[in-house]
């Protein structure tokens, strides 16, 4: 079952959360991940992100994005939801 990841994110520093964007992207994509849209407003109506819950799981536990994490300002505020597929 398909798998999305919805992340919001209040970004008091843009310059230093931009490399934890930059770290994250093939983190994501190592896991079978895919960007659908990235810092625009959205309506979901076809696609895939993960392929399921597991892989989703295995990216945001990786060492990899464990890395990207580091990259982010104290101060940010981020929000993840992981939402099964039909």
């Amino acid at each position: 079952m398909t798998t999305y990841v919805f992340v919001t994110v209040d970004v008091p520093m843009p310059r230093r959360f931009a490399a934890c964007t930059t770290t994250a992207r093939p983190s994501v994509q190592k896991f079978g991940g895919q960007y659908i849209v990235r810092g625009r407003a959205y309506d979901v109506l076809e696609g895939n992100f993960f392929v399921d819950r597991v892989a989703a799981m295995a990216w945001y536990e990786s060492q990899e994005y464990v890395k990207a994490k580091t990259l982010r300002d104290d101060p940010d505020k981020v929000t993840f939801v992981m939402v099964d597929g039909v």
